[in-house]
């Protein structure tokens, strides 16, 4: 059954669809959206007016103990969020955004950073669910989208006043408010012959001069934009430890260290149920197939490094996807 899913998604990609040509400046009214969505007005509207009923619910452990609440969409809203995701994955975005953009990965960002003398990494603190509804709607409004199609997108994409953690929407999203303080971070880098990235909520710099003396203004440009830093995942490496960007060490060559492997496995393993793919499709920002290819990358990485590790994590997602 898995396979003929997988076979179906694929033939689906590619049909051609009518969004991939569109520009934000063309997106200006609800039904713009509507077409955009391949959906009535009214549908969306019916959506909009009985949120609950098109959300599940559940809380999921984070690796520090403490509980997220992970809210996905049900079916048919969950299709809507995916156009919106799709129509975003054409928006030019920058080098420096990493996270949920297709052909970019923790592999693409971990080698931005590679053979630095200083690499540094902070991490935004709720991301998601610090990002409100009038935040979203401002960068919407500021790409050039009009403000009745702007609202009822951001209507679609958030749910109990912030992004909701389980849609495919949420990752796209977020990038888009965050590009402001990104283009700031992107410009004082460049000023001190820094590297600046960001995948998803995890930023990194990295260059080879001591630039601990401006932590004070990468807090500043997260801090204005509204986002906090969470004050326990603030570090900056020399060359005399470990330098780790998205779980990999970028000291001489990007290389993978036992976390970047415990994830890799547990990712595999999430996979094992259509809806455990689904939600850490939405996690990363991608499609469940876009997902598959991203995982195929990471576990051929490994073979250079650990061969049987390579083949065992082969067998386990080929049991994943085709069981």
């Amino acid at each position: 059954m898995k396979l003929l899913k997988f076979l179906f998604d694929i033939t689906l990609n590619l049909t051609i669809h009518p969004h991939k040509s569109l520009k934000p400046h063309q997106i200006q009214t609800e039904q713009d959206v509507a077409r955009l969505a391949n959906q009535e007005v009214s549908a969306l509207q019916e959506i909009i007016s009985n949120k609950e009923e098109h959300y599940g619910f559940f809380r999921q452990e984070k690796k520090d103990g403490t509980l997220r609440d992970i809210h996905p969409p049900r079916k048919k809203l969950k299709l809507i969020q995916r156009k919106i995701k799709k129509f975003f994955d054409h928006f030019p975005w920058p080098r420096y955004v990493q996270g949920g953009i297709r052909k970019r990965s923790i592999l693409s960002n971990a080698r931005l950073h590679c053979g630095k003398k200083m690499v540094a990494w902070l991490d935004i603190r709720k991301f998601f669910p610090s990002t409100n509804p009038s935040m979203v709607l401002e960068s919407l409004e500021k790409i050039g989208i009009g403000k009745a199609a702007s609202k009822l997108i951001v209507e679609l994409g958030t749910y109990k006043n912030a992004l909701p953690q389980g849609s495919p929407a949420s990752v796209s999203l977020a990038n888009l408010v965050f590009l402001d303080a990104d283009d700031r971070f992107e410009l004082f880098c460049k000023k001190h012959r820094l590297i600046y990235s960001r995948y998803i909520d995890d930023i990194s710099i990295s260059g080879d001069i001591d630039f601990r003396p401006h932590k004070g203004q990468f807090l500043k440009f997260i801090e204005q934009k509204g986002y906090v830093v969470a004050k326990d995942k603030i570090d900056f490496i020399g060359r005399d430890r470990p330098q780790i960007v998205n779980n990999l060490v970028v000291n001489d060559k990007v290389r993978p260290n036992k976390d970047f492997i415990n994830d890799l496995k547990n990712d595999i393993r999430c996979c094992w149920t259509e809806e455990g793919m689904e939600l850490l499709a939405a996690d990363f920002g991608l499609l469940p197939r876009e997902l598959q290819r991203s995982l195929w990358g990471r576990i051929n990485f490994t073979k250079q490094f650990d061969p049987k590790l390579y083949k065992d994590l082969k067998a386990i997602m080929i049991g994943a996807f085709f069981k």
